[in-house]
């Protein structure tokens, strides 16, 4: 929540994180030769010593990084989803950013060249596929090894994951392209973001500054509740909210959905 309120609206971007930095350890720590099959002709005709694997698992630690959404799955929202409130949004405590899917896929598309960006659902086996056209110099152009390779190296998660219903987008990014702080981000996020829900247990006292940060923009607030045994939200009239401290519980609570 204090993540959402001094960094992600007021700057308006969103961390491109390093995809071995991910909270699956299947994906932070696992070695590029466990992509794939271990009885793969053409990787042991690529593997002829340590050197490219070692440079491939290096371009995958520093380069290629992730931003990851989360689907509604079927007739399931994602705000109905508690357990992933609980895992990812300070156990009820935080807010659900809500994106326009065809707004997004513009704005990442603006940001990041073609050849450096791939969107795809991830999918929840880790049947290992043979990689595609391997070849002896592959090391010496990594992101396309990586891309090419990218729906059986940078999409697949154990299925105990599956629930997420994740939609990821990879980046190939150095830091050379990053202001040179190592860090990559997905700018001007308002031109996509629709609608910030408040988890069921928000802080009251944290409800004005979200009013305050979206105020005169297109982006609705809804606060979440749980009622009568389902999820319910509530529009925030954004103009009942005068703003100051004092009167941050004369907000009213309108359109119920």
């Amino acid at each position: 929540m204090e993540t959402a309120i001094e960094h992600i609206l007021p700057l308006k971007k969103l961390l491109i994180n390093k995809l071995c930095l991910s909270n699956d350890p299947v994906e932070s720590k696992k070695s590029v030769s466990e992509f794939i099959k271990t009885n793969s002709s053409k990787w042991e005709e690529f593997i002829e010593n340590n050197h490219e694997e070692n440079s491939l698992y290096k371009f995958y630690q520093n380069s290629v990084r992730y931003i990851s959404f989360t689907k509604n799955k079927g007739t399931r929202k994602v705000y109905e989803a508690p357990a992933m409130w609980a895992h990812y949004g300070q156990k009820h405590k935080g807010v659900c950013l809500v994106f326009d899917k065809k707004l997004l896929k513009k704005l990442i598309k603006r940001q990041f060249p073609p050849s450096n960006l791939k969107g795809l659902s991830v999918s929840y086996n880790l049947h290992c596929s043979e990689l595609k056209q391997i070849e002896k110099n592959e090391h010496e152009r990594h992101a396309e090894f990586f891309l090419r390779n990218a729906k059986d190296v940078l999409f697949k998660k154990n299925r105990d994951w599956r629930e997420e219903s994740e939609y990821r987008y990879v980046v190939i990014s150095n830091d050379s392209s990053n202001n040179g702080n190592g860090l990559c981000f997905l700018e001007n996020i308002n031109q996509a973001l629709i609608a910030v829900v408040l988890g069921i247990e928000f802080n009251e006292n944290y409800k004005c500054a979200i009013i305050n940060l979206l105020k005169g923009s297109h982006i609705r607030v809804y606060q979440l509740y749980f009622k009568n045994g389902k999820f319910v939200l509530s529009l925030v009239n954004t103009d009942e909210l005068i703003g100051s401290p004092e009167d941050i519980l004369q907000y009213c609570l309108i359109d119920e959905l």
